[in-house]
Parts: structure tokens; C-alpha cells; sequence
């Protein structure tokens, strides 16, 4: 009866009404959250007395609580069971007519079904037999297709089941949440005792974000090491992000600079780096990065995070206040790239590897995953894809307007010198 029901709606041609009333399901994970907060410019600029809930995971709270387009905010506490029936019925009390499905999975498409919400939005090609619990559904593209649109276009194309002839724009935005003046309070005093101290004078500041979950999306260290101590051998200012988890891998960046982070008194001659992992939150990056020059980043959060403030900070005299690059291998930049406005990428040209995007958590060409097709030594440990981008090209980057020029006459190492 369900699968009856979603065919029919499906080929209905019939815009819905508009909303009044809507609740946005992106559960996580924290870098999609961040590129689909342009949804809800686009919401509001279509219907501003729109009233906008959202629903997400205890982990991605931090990165929406303050948006000034949310109007309520429930929290799914996910490893805590005997909360799930008190937020069914919060659900069901806040009295949604309408909800849209970003995220295209069971988990998140049954919340809206459990709530009794009448009329239920997602894409017609999602995942897990979510389309079996919505009442309308929107032809989606293939995520994993090279000439697919970015992320989040095809997310805003979700638009077209109130408004059929609507067409993602090019460009997209979010405001930044706001944090609370306790918030803000905190975060200055940190940096003033914590980092400012560690800083050289008037020096700009660039932030590295070299850890992701996936360890296919990695940068090998030698090449981050490399990066690192070229921009602070130039006078920059460094910074590393990552979680508590994931500050040792982070100290390894700064191998051989001059010894000073954080937690040691100030030094009389400042040694212009710190490594911030595990010492501030996602959140606190809304008031971190407009403090920076740019940030270097593989496919992660901060780099979706720095592409959006970027956005936000833009003006027709500014347009890029943030300098953003993403470096990616196993992943499409065109898909889940910094996107128009937010940031460059910087990749492999297409064909240059067959296996590229693969989209695998781990490189099939390691050897814990070889296959029978393709096999490589053991002393390899990183994906080829992400191995051979080169220190100099972002550094050629960073310096120099002219980038994409310049990337063309550098030498990319051979295939056979990689494997």
C-alpha cells in the first residue's frame, strides 16, 4: 500500500501548497548539514512567514543552534532510546503539515511517517526504501555521477515539489548562526589567553584541517609537514583543527617548527603556530575562521564550514574574505566541493586515475583492501589519487592569483613513480 501510494503521488504532476508549516530532516553527517543550511535561504526567500523546524543528531546540534532561519530545533539523542518516544510526540504536538527529507534514508525518513506528518517530500532515488514513506517525491540525480550538480543544488532542487518550474541557482548562501553573548564571551577570552599569545604581531593566519573519518580522504603528512613549514617559514601564522581524538595526528603537521602550542606559558618571541585540535568546537569556528587569512583542508567539515563563511563574509569589494581549498581524491569536488563562491579545489584531472571518484571509505588500492585487479606494495599509504598533489601546487595557490595557470605548466609525477 505504501509503495502504491508514494507511485502515485510520484507521477502527480500538481505542485503542492505552500507551506506553512515545514520540518527539514538532516540527521547528519556534520559537513552535509553545513551544505544544506542554503535550503533554508531559499525556503525563507520563497515563503518568509514560512515557520522551519529541523530535525538532526545530538552531534550536528552545535553546527544549527542560532540560525536565524530555524524556527524550532529538535534534537535526536540517538544512543539514548528512552528519549525517542518523548521526541515522537514533541513531533507530533509542534503540528507539522509538511516535511522534506534531505538526507534520503530510512532513519531519516521515518520520523516524519511516525509523526504523522500529512504530506512527506524526498527524492524519488533515495536510499533504504525511504521513498516508500513520503507522499511526494522529486526525480533526484546520481550522486556518484561525474556530470551530476553540486550537493547542494540538487538538495535546493527538492524546491520543485512546491514549485515545478523552480531551477537551483548557480550561487548559494547561508547567514552563520549565531552564537550567544556567553558564547562569544568565551570564545574571545580563549583566544586572547590561549592562542593570541602563541601568534606573531600582525601576521595573517592560515588554518590546516587535515583529518577527516575517511582515511581514503587523507593527505599524506609528509606533504601537509611540508605546506605547513613553507607557510610559517614565510612569517604566516598556523593553525591546526581537528577533535580531541584527533590532536596527535594534528601535532605531527608541526613537526620541526619551533616548539610552542597552546597549553605552554606565552613565549616572549611568539612562534606563530598552534595546534587547536580537541580545543575548540565546530561552533566556535563561526568566530574563528573570519579571524584568518584562509584555511587548507581536505573533504571535512571545517573546509564545508570555511566555504560557508567565506559566503557570508563576501561583499562586492571582498568577495573571497576567506581563501578556501579543499584538496580531494576518493570524492567529486564538483559534488561536495566548496562550490561556486565557497572556496577552489584541487584535484586530479578526470582519467588521470580509472578507479577516481571511487567514493570508498578506504582506497581499494591499499594493501588491506587489494583486489585481484590492482595490487600495490605495502610501503604505500595513502591513496594515489590524493598522494600526488603536490606541496607546490598549493603553495602555488596560496601566493599566487594566477593558480590555475601556473597548476598547468607543474609536473605531475608519474603514475609508475606513484604505484
Amino acid at each position: 500500500m505504501l509503495a502504491d501510494k508514494r507511485a502515485t503521488h510520484a507521477n502527480n504532476p500538481k505542485a503542492l501548497p505552500p507551506p506553512t508549516k515545514l520540518l527539514v530532516v538532516r540527521l547528519s553527517a556534520h559537513g552535509d548539514i553545513v551544505q544544506t543550511l542554503p535550503l533554508l535561504t531559499e525556503l525563507k526567500a520563497h515563503w518568509p512567514q514560512l515557520h522551519v523546524g529541523w530535525l538532526v543528531q545530538q552531534e550536528g546540534q552545535e553546527l544549527l543552534e542560532g540560525h536565524p532561519h530555524i524556527d524550532t530545533l529538535h534534537v535526536w539523542h540517538k544512543k539514548d532510546k528512552a528519549t525517542w518516544l518523548p521526541l515522537l510526540k514533541e513531533l507530533r504536538a509542534a503540528g507539522y503539515t509538511q516535511a522534506l527529507d534531505v538526507q534520503g534514508l530510512l532513519k531519516s525518513s521515518v520520523w516524519p511517517w511516525l509523526a504523522g506528518i500529512p504530506q512527506r517530500v524526498g527524492f524519488a532515488n533515495a536510499r533504504e526504501g525511504a521513498p516508500l514513506l513520503y507522499t511526494h517525491t522529486v526525480q533526484g540525480h546520481g550522486f556518484k555521477e561525474e556530470e551530476a550538480a553540486h550537493a547542494t543544488q540538487q538538495w535546493l532542487g527538492l524546491l520543485q515539489a512546491w514549485l515545478p518550474r523552480y531551477s537551483p541557482p548557480a550561487t548559494w548562501g547561508s547567514p552563520l548562526p549565531q552564537l550567544t553573548p556567553q558564547e562569544h564571551a568565551h570564545f574571545e577570552a580563549f583566544w586572547a589567553t590561549k592562542v593570541s599569545p602563541h601568534l606573531r604581531p600582525q601576521a595573517p593566519i592560515w588554518v590546516v584541517a587535515p583529518c577527516t573519518r575517511w582515511p581514503s580522504k587523507h593527505w599524506p603528512m609528509a606533504q601537509w609537514q611540508q605546506v605547513v613549514a613553507a607557510l610559517h617559514g614565510q612569517g604566516y601564522n598556523v593553525l591546526g583543527l581537528g577533535t580531541a581524538a584527533e590532536a596527535p595526528t594534528v601535532a605531527q603537521v608541526f613537526e620541526g617548527l619551533p616548539e610552542s602550542s597552546a597549553h605552554q606559558p606565552p613565549s616572549p618571541s611568539p612562534r606563530g603556530w598552534v595546534n587547536l585540535a580537541g580545543a575548540t568546537r565546530l561552533r566556535q569556528l563561526y568566530s574563528l575562521l573570519p579571524k584568518a587569512q584562509g584555511l587548507l583542508g581536505v573533504d571535512s567539515a571545517p573546509l564545508h564550514l570555511a566555504a560557508m563563511v567565506n559566503r557570508a563574509l563576501a561583499t562586492p569589494q571582498s568577495p573571497n574574505p576567506l581563501r578556501v581549498l579543499g584538496l580531494y581524491g576518493p570524492t567529486l569536488a564538483s559534488r561536495t566541493g566548496p562550490g561556486a563562491g565557497g572556496g577552489d579545489t584541487l584535484h586530479l584531472p578526470h582519467g588521470i586515475l580509472p578507479c577516481q571518484p571511487c567514493h570508498k571509505k578506504r582506497c581499494l588500492l591499499l594493501p588491506t583492501t587489494t583486489t585481484a585487479a590492482v595490487a600495490m606494495p605495502a610501503a604505500v599509504e595513502h591513496a594515489p589519487c590524493l598522494q600526488r598533489l603536490e606541496p607546490q601546487q598549493v603553495l602555488q595557490w596560496v601566493h599566487w592569483q594566477g593558480w590555475e595557470e601556473a597548476l598547468m605548466d607543474l609536473e605531475l609525477p608519474s603514475l609508475d613513480a606513484t604505484l
